[in-house]
């Protein structure tokens, strides 16, 4: 009886397996180990999934472990046991599905998120679920070496320095993140290792120009010889993709192990000629990304003799995670790219959202030297005053109410204000003249019981009042929330108050309109908490109506 017919019979008469398992055939150790293989099948896709909720900050991603008996939900109970169980097909249908295949192509589970996730994220997962399946592959294969290959003391110790190694570029990928150089580097030195080879190179395909570069050259050579493609390109070795053995591996997607290299009609010498270098074999293997080749890696001259069909196979095995750290490479330049991008669009806003010289000058030029008493009272009408009026009002007001007790710069606290009126939009009700009129509404308040708060206190409530309705785009959150605008992707809650504060803090930032900067950076710290927490739960409106009401 074959093993499928064997299968099959099982299969439609359960319980002689049931017999032959529970009964005196099998020990009880050996169903043990039977037991616990399975169980941590699940247990790697369980922490794997749970992994992803952290990671996106969400709580309803489905385990699915694939079988052949089908698909089963993983969860865990309350005493930490793993639990399986015949998945049922769900009322909705989940927004992704992340399929997690080891390095062998079998499909070991799936996990279904059930919530929207961005392009961003899913690329995190993609990572995530192919370490976490490279896990459990080499685990595997580490136990049957245990197993049944306990005298193969090269291929055990072959599977030992691949895991470390994949644990090691984990590690870089995640934290290492600040240059992904360094993690390629990494893995054409280990991959220079594996195989014995005296150099390893790294070849990226453009494929605007169709045309091969040298992103990482020569590995295994000194330091000061290394040539590597630097920011101007001007270490760059380009070369057609039609030519060469690496040209015919990137075009064909074939692997290639070549013995002498210069009886190889496909061999191109001009990279020995322009490197000074004599290549005897070559192994050359392509990267895929998706389905697509994006690069090659190329080993040249094995230490002691030809490249073998064990160096094929770890070879290959490398080139996978070789795709992964260049296509997580990748994500983060462009990424990195972005940040500046937004760098750079930030420094254009805040040079024409902040006030310019003129505006200071003719700000500086008048003075109140006496005292405006009709300020003092809730009944004062701030809507008569002139456009020039109202940031001076404002400046008077806070040198009123803070110049015995804290050290400030006259020009920037002008810089300051004027700034402040530039960032409010001419929206119909949470415009400037608004905020200036809670400002005043606050400035009575202090003015009149100066002993209520502390200076710092007193502080944080003015410009809270001044500052709480910046940038105001004449919606509340309600309305931002329902739009999906890109306010409410970024606040979860109190969209707009969070946003005020922020903006209050990038004025603060700009060169010239820190009227904090004579603080302590604890004390800078307590008046931006403060800032940020009166702001947040609109607390100065609530103060000043119940204060309003008693006076």
């Amino acid at each position: 009886m074959d093993e499928e017919r064997c299968l099959q019979y099982l299969k439609a008469n359960p319980y002689v397996l049931e017999a032959l398992v529970t009964g005196p055939f099998v020990s009880r150790e050996t169903f043990q180990k039977w037991a616990k293989k399975r169980d941590q099948k699940a247990r790697v896709l369980y922490e794997l999934g749970r992994c992803c909720e952290q990671l996106l900050c969400m709580n309803d991603v489905t385990v699915v472990m694939s079988s052949m008996d089908g698909a089963f939900q993983v969860t865990k109970n309350a005493e930490g046991e793993m639990k399986i169980r015949k998945l049922r097909k769900p009322k909705k249908a989940p927004y992704y599905v992340q399929k997690v295949v080891d390095c062998s192509e079998t499909i070991l589970g799936e996990l279904h998120f059930n919530s929207p996730v961005t392009d961003r994220d899913l690329a995190t997962v993609s990572v995530i679920s192919t370490w976490a399946a490279a896990t459990h592959y080499f685990a595997k294969i580490s136990s049957q070496s245990s197993e049944f290959l306990a005298d193969d003391t090269d291929k055990i110790n072959r599977q030992r320095k691949l895991s470390n190694f994949l644990l090691e570029v984990a590690k870089s990928i995640f934290q290492d993140i600040i240059s992904m150089d360094l993690v390629i580097m990494k893995i054409m030195n280990f991959a220079q290792k594996l195989v014995n080879a005296d150099r390893a190179s790294l070849f990226l395909l453009d494929t605007k120009t169709k045309e091969l570069y040298a992103r990482i050259f020569d590995v295994g050579t000194n330091a000061s010889e290394h040539q590597k493609l630097d920011e101007d390109g001007a270490k760059d070795l380009r070369f057609p993709m039609n030519k060469g053995i690496a040209g015919y591996v990137a075009t064909t997607g074939q692997v290639l192990n070549i013995e002498n290299a210069y009886e190889d009609s496909r061999f191109n010498p001009e990279v020995d000629s322009k490197t000074g270098y004599t290549t005897r074999n070559i192994l050359c293997m392509p990267i895929f990304i998706r389905g697509t080749v994006i690069g090659v890696v190329q080993m040249v001259n094995k230490i002691d003799g030809h490249f073998n069909r064990d160096d094929e196979d770890a070879f290959e095995m490398f080139a996978v995670y070789c795709g992964l750290a260049l296509h997580h490479a990748k994500l983060y330049d462009k990424i990195r790219r972005s940040e500046q991008k937004y760098r750079v669009a930030l420094e254009v806003l805040a040079y024409h959202s902040v006030c310019n010289k003129d505006e200071v000058n003719k700000l500086k030029k008048i003075h109140l030297t006496d005292r405006v008493s009709e300020l003092e009272t809730f009944d004062f009408n701030g809507m008569k005053l002139s456009e020039l009026e109202k940031p001076l009002y404002a400046v008077y007001m806070f040198k009123a109410l803070f110049q015995t007790d804290l050290r400030f710069d006259p020009d920037d606290l002008i810089r300051f204000v004027l700034t402040v009126r530039k960032n409010y939009r001419r929206v119909a009700y949470h415009n400037w003249a608004h905020g200036w009129s809670v400002a005043h509404a606050m400035f009575v308040l202090l003015f009149v019981k100066k002993d209520i708060f502390t200076p710092h206190e007193a502080l944080a409530l003015y410009v809270s009042c001044l500052c709480h309705d910046l940038d105001h785009r004449g919606k509340n959150n309600a309305y931002m929330k329902t739009m999906s605008t890109p306010l409410a992707a970024i606040y979860t809650t109190s969209v707009m108050e969070h946003h005020h504060f922020n903006q209050t803090v990038t004025i603060l930032q700009q060169n010239g309109h820190n009227i904090l900067k004579s603080m302590s950076s604890e004390e800078y710290k307590q008046a931006l908490g403060l800032i940020k927490v009166i702001e947040i739960c609109n607390y100065p409106n609530y103060l000043i109506r119940s204060f309003s009401t008693a006076y």
